[in-house]
């Protein structure tokens, strides 16, 4: 593709939107994303030979088998909260947890999120916790201290699927 000056722009895909609540996907609407790696095959075919293993910035490329976690939880009544289990890898930039839910548009789902180090799950301990209202949270622990640590999603009120994605996010070497 070029620019207005003749210049060629060079489009990179970092992350894909499949759909949302609304027709016109406008902002306030609820989207729903997806892995882009789930449909690598396809984005390398119609990229036409136009993609590169470039990283960006000083972030090292990810291994999504190692590096990613990604699951879909349904919260109900019947099953209020799911947790999971995670080993953090030393030499972290940052974890990264995001937790996506249901929408219907009118506020029924509200899930929390909780993050703790080590083997139990006391959410009074939680490093980082998004306990507010709605189906949607995000927490950011830089530096993670390595070893065991314990995420917990949580229904408040609703029922529904809510995705939860765990990046680790490695640090370039260093040199003493």
């Amino acid at each position: 593709m070029w620019d207005r000056e003749g210049q060629r722009n060079v489009q990179k895909v970092v992350g894909t939107t499949i759909a949302g609540i609304q027709h016109n996907c406008l902002e306030g609407d609820h989207s729903y994303d997806t892995d882009v790696f789930a449909y690598l095959a396809w984005i390398e075919r119609v990229a036409e030979g136009h993609l590169t293993e470039h990283a960006c910035g000083t972030m090292e490329p990810l291994d999504v088998d190692r590096h990613v976690l990604a699951d879909l939880a349904l919260l109900s009544e019947r099953t209020p909260e799911k947790t999971y289990d995670i080993d953090v890898a030393p030499n972290l930039l940052s974890l990264r947890i995001a937790m996506n839910g249901e929408d219907d548009g009118n506020g029924k789902n509200d899930f929390d999120l909780f993050v703790m180090r080590g083997a139990q799950s006391d959410l009074s301990k939680a490093v980082c916790s998004e306990a507010g209202p709605g189906q949607f949270a995000f927490c950011e622990i830089a530096r993670p201290e390595p070893g065991q640590w314990i995420i917990v999603v949580r229904r408040k009120k609703g029922e529904g699927f809510a995705q939860v994605t765990v990046t680790q996010v490695l640090g370039r070497a260093t040199q003493n």
